[in-house]
């Protein structure tokens, strides 16, 4: 009786470890995890130029369907990280078209702002999402 005992609570620990490690099969990728992008951003009317980045810089938060902060002032070249952590689809894209990240629902994509300027941007999915980012030279 006592081995049948010391048998079930062993495999109940084990079942716990594995759930709470997540090893049953669910494998969900971090919320938080950044990725990397190539985006295209216009350096000037007309012209594009598609830069690989990795995010650094300032940083642009998507929560509770909301831009944070807004507004966000950076100078020219800084490479912006956003993050989306509202788990939907969401996408940070310029009115002027100089940047879009594209859907996303959880992690990182970057923009670089490359001319000096106010940029208003939005969500292309929830057109009610509003922000401007101030661009100094």
């Amino acid at each position: 009786m006592r081995k049948v005992w010391h048998r079930t609570w062993a495999i109940g620990l084990v079942i716990v470890i594995a759930i709470a490690t997540g090893a049953c099969g669910k494998s969900k990728a971090s919320p938080t995890a950044a990725t990397t992008t190539t985006l295209a951003t216009a350096s000037s009317p007309g012209t594009t130029t598609a830069q690989s980045q990795t995010p650094a810089g300032d940083a642009l938060t998507i929560k509770s369907f909301k831009f944070d902060p807004n507004p966000l002032t950076v100078k020219v070249g800084t490479t912006v990280t956003v993050t989306n952590g509202d788990g939907t689809d969401h996408t940070a894209t310029a009115d002027d078209g100089s940047f879009d990240t594209g859907k996303f629902s959880g992690g990182a994509k970057t923009i670089q702002l490359t001319k000096a300027g106010t940029v208003k941007f939005h969500c292309a999915v929830h057109d009610f999402m509003k922000g401007v980012m101030q661009v100094t030279a």
